[in-house]
Formats: C-alpha cells, structure tokens, sequence
C-alpha cells in the first residue's frame, strides 16, 4: 500500500485582476492528485465575479487591500499543504507544474527549487521563454547576487521552509 501523496497549497494572490479565472483554471487543471488552491483577495474593487465559477472548487480569502507580501502571508496562514508554491493571478501554469517539481524536491530531498518561465500575451501564446542552467550551486549563487532571475511563481517550497 502506498503512502498519500503530500498536499501541495497553490497560493494565489488576487487584487482586480481580468485574467484570476484563467490562472484559476490552470491551477485546477493540475495533474498531480492533491492540491488546494487558495485564492487571497487583497481588497479587490474589480473582477470579483470571475471567482464565482470556482467557488466551492477554491478557498478563497478575504484581506484588506495589503500588497503581495501581506496577500502571500495570509494565503501562507490558510494553506494547509506540505509544498507551497505561489500563481500570480495574471499568469499560468503548464498542467504538469506541479507533479514535477514535487517529484523533484521528494527524489532530491531538498526544500525549495525553482523552473524557467516564459513571457506570454493576453491570450498566452509564449512570447519569451526564461531558462537558466548553472553546472553548480556557486556558479547560481554568483548570478543571483548579479540579478534575482528566479520568478516567484516558479517557486515551490516545503511548508518547513515557510515555518
């Protein structure tokens, strides 16, 4: 008998934004068995009807209207999985996001990795695709303190990282 997999928290932070439904739709459509979506609303005016269809499929969060860091810590403090990653509520994720990097951080054991990305337009066709390769962990750590490269909704972190 095998074990269950770990619930993965996708958070997504939400503030009047016309494409939440899509990044919502992405987030569902995810291959892995066991996530938890997340949505924080940051004191949104606007757009709060694209939520309607996902009610019941989506926990969503209210807050006053804060930024993302404020957003992300309550999406944090509600999240009830062991893996958190972060979807902005204007971009997407491919369907297989988050089978892979959970695969990756339970063969490797480490607790956080990160993915390329790519630049898309309003209907997401891919416009420019971000992809980095360092043959070893110096050589990251010299082009990050050059520039931050990693996009935050690349990220995935154990909820240890996070506690």
């Amino acid at each position: 008998m095998s074990a269950s997999p770990p619930r993965v928290s996708i958070v997504v932070p939400f503030y009047n934004c016309r494409y939440v439904d899509q990044a919502l739709t992405s987030a569902l459509a995810q291959t892995y068995p066991d996530i938890e979506v997340v949505v924080v609303n940051d004191g949104s005016a606007r757009e709060l009807d694209r939520l309607d269809p996902f009610r019941g499929r989506v926990r969503c969060v209210d807050k006053p209207n804060g930024g993302t860091a404020s957003t992300l810590n309550a999406a944090t403090r509600a999240m009830t999985g062991e893996f958190w990653t972060w979807l902005s509520s204007d971009d997407l994720y491919l369907p297989d996001k988050v089978a892979a990097q959970v695969a990756l951080l339970e063969e490797t054991g480490l607790s956080a990795c990160h993915g390329a990305w790519a630049n898309i337009d309003p209907d997401g066709t891919e416009l420019e695709p971000h992809r980095y390769s360092y043959p070893a962990r110096a050589d990251f750590a010299r082009a990050l303190l050059q520039s931050n490269f990693v996009n935050g909704c690349t990220v995935m972190l154990r909820r240890a990282v996070l506690d």
